[in-house]
């Protein structure tokens, strides 16, 4: 049996130990994914704010804000739109597909009073420095653009 070496960290272990042992390619899989929306945070007013990049949805059926144990978690789903056949394509950089970001948010937050805004493509999620915590709960969004 010869074990090759491909990277300093990972090896071309035989298929019978690879149904056993998580490869280095499993434990990445998705980070991708998982940073893919762009954000900013900060500090204003009490609150800790977060805004996210997430143009082209409709916030009220394709965001998902999760707020538990200290993380808050951002599921974004984006659809593509209705393809046209009589077009000649050359170059997409549109973005379909699930995307997940999880924030960890500072100790003196609370999931109590969170609130989630919509506008212009930008996502903005306001969340209460007060310190205390509650159980975990979804983040419903308000659309400002309509």
């Amino acid at each position: 049996m010869t074990m090759l070496k491909t990277s300093p960290l990972d090896l071309a272990w035989p298929s019978w130990m690879r149904t056993r042992i998580p490869t280095w390619a499993d434990m990445y899989e998705g980070i991708e994914q998982e940073t893919a929306i762009r954000v900013e945070e900060y500090q204003e007013d009490g609150h800790y704010v977060i805004r996210a990049e997430v143009p082209g949805i409709d916030p009220d059926e394709d965001v998902e804000i999760v707020v538990e144990d200290s993380m808050l978690r951002l599921s974004v789903h984006k659809q593509r739109e209705k393809h046209v056949e009589d077009k000649r394509h050359w170059r997409s950089e549109f973005s379909y597909g699930s995307f997940k970001r999880s924030i960890l948010l500072p100790a003196s937050s609370t999931q109590e009073n969170v609130k989630a805004t919509y506008e212009n493509g930008v996502l903005e999620i306001r969340i209460p420095l007060n310190g205390k915590a509650t159980k975990s709960h979804k983040i419903n969004v308000t659309r400002r653009d309509k």
